[in-house]
């Protein structure tokens, strides 16, 4: 009712209340899971992984990237590459973060062989 009165009522509240349903930031998604997340970008993935290897402090990753600091620490987890045949590569790579995401994205129907 508030919104109602000070929007001056009548048509323009409704006109406005209209197109806030009909936009995309009223999707059905945002309403069951809240808000949406924009996922890391090979960039930003290879920013991280550039900066990893330079030892530079995960709170200016988080600075610079505009990132929480959660997601950081969480894609660094996740995406950790290890090979037992390679030993001395374990770390975490842009690229095969983003390989990861894409085989996570697929499913389990991506594993399987015809």
């Amino acid at each position: 009712m508030f919104c109602h009165a000070l929007l001056g009522g009548g048509a323009r509240y409704h006109q406005l209340r209209r197109l806030l349903e009909n936009s995309s930031l009223s999707s059905e998604k945002e309403k069951v899971m809240g808000a949406v997340y924009n996922q890391l970008s090979i960039t930003e993935r290879r920013r991280i992984e550039r900066w990893r290897h330079a030892k530079v402090p995960v709170d200016e990753m988080v600075r610079v990237l505009k990132r929480c600091r959660s997601t950081i620490f969480r894609e660094s987890k996740r995406n950790h590459f290890s090979d037992e045949c390679m030993p001395g590569c374990d770390g975490y790579y842009g690229a095969a973060a983003q390989l990861m995401m894409a085989d996570r994205r697929a499913g389990p129907q991506a594993d399987q062989t015809p």
